[in-house]
């Protein structure tokens, strides 16, 4: 039995794996450096020490997994719970995750980046301890360290080196946050606003006046039109003419006027009429107008010529004139006796 229980595991291969203990090794020390490097700044990626742990361990790595022995002992058992494939993928998920890779691959930017902000760390800190703002005499390097950290992040938004992010992140903050550096640009900013708005409200402005000019004048048309209308119904033509009433007799012109002058407009027009009325009424000279007004017919002359027409006999009917009043055939005796007279005087012509 006992024999049959052996034959259950397979033989350990001749040799031995050491490439997966010094991965281990390797693994160990970079994690016990990484706490050094953390605070107050991380500069794990651009630590000379940590980088060579890593690149060393990935060297001792890559000849484990191609040798014959450590794969039967370490990668021909697939399991979760396999050490050294655990380690391997922590360490790289470390280095990924921090884009450490970048600092290695632009080496020299990248010690060219931390050498200028050297540079402006001790200008800082030589200001800090005189108790004088940084802004002033620092302002210079921390110019060309921005414009360093612009040219390195350009294309690499997504992969920058997190040593050199971490850095520029706190210097932005303690120069603007901390010396208060940034109060210009505030100030910059805060005009750059108002002449803007300044700026675009000038249309605003100008078509609203030009709105309420406009209603002005118009207001002012109307009135001035309205005082002409006025002015020209009461100052209708006086001087020099005369005006019909409404009752159809003619008003008189202003005193000291000729009154032989010739009568114009409504009065021409109202004479003509009451001459064609007036032939057509066929009124003679006898006709007798009451004082109220009501027409009383007179009595007609029947003026007839004798055969030698030497005479004239002007005969007068009375018979239409009975019951009347005594003044009215007065009257009407006289209209006749004054057309004799008239008759006889063309008859001697």
């Amino acid at each position: 039995q006992n024999m049959t229980a052996v034959t259950l595991w397979s033989s350990p291969p001749q040799g031995n794996c050491n490439q997966i203990e010094h991965f281990a090794g390797l693994f160990e020390r970079f994690f016990k450096q990484v706490p050094l490097y953390v605070y107050p700044a991380f500069t794990i990626c651009s630590n000379e020490s940590i980088t060579h742990f890593y690149v060393e361990a990935m060297s001792v790595w890559a000849n484990a997994t191609a040798d014959h022995i450590c794969q039967v002992m370490n990668f021909e058992r697939r399991n979760k719970t396999n050490p050294a494939v655990m380690m391997h993928d922590q360490l790289v998920a470390f280095w990924t995750t921090a884009n450490c890779q970048d600092c290695v691959d632009r080496r020299n930017e990248t010690t060219e980046f931390f050498t200028t902000f050297d540079g402006l760390d001790r200008c800082i800190k030589q200001e800090a301890e005189q108790a004088l703002s940084p802004c002033g005499p620092c302002a210079e390097s921390y110019q060309q360290v921005q414009t360093m950290y612009e040219a390195l992040a350009k294309g690499h938004k997504d992969k920058l080196c997190f040593d050199i992010e971490d850095r520029m992140n706190q210097t932005r903050h303690r120069w603007s946050a901390e010396f208060n550096c940034c109060k210009n640009k505030q100030h910059s900013k805060r005009t750059f606003i108002g002449a803007a708005t300044a700026f675009c409200s000038v249309p605003l402005v100008f078509y609203a006046v030009m709105f309420f000019v406009t209603r002005r004048k118009e207001a002012i048309e109307e009135l001035v039109a309205g005082a002409r209308r006025d002015a020209s119904g009461s100052e209708e033509p006086q001087a020099g003419s005369s005006r019909q009433g409404m009752n159809g007799t003619i008003v008189g012109g202003i005193e000291g006027e000729d009154s032989d002058d010739k009568p114009i407009g409504r009065k021409e027009i109202d004479e003509e009429e009451e001459e064609e009325d007036f032939g057509e009424r066929k009124l003679n000279n006898l006709d007798v107008i009451r004082e109220n007004d009501e027409p009383k017919e007179g009595q007609l002359l029947d003026i007839v010529s004798n055969t030698s027409g030497s005479t004239v006999d002007v005969n007068l009917d009375h018979s239409g004139m009975k019951g009347g009043d005594e003044e009215d055939d007065d009257v009407s005796i006289l209209g006749a006796m004054k057309a004799n007279v008239v008759v006889e005087r063309n008859l001697l012509d």
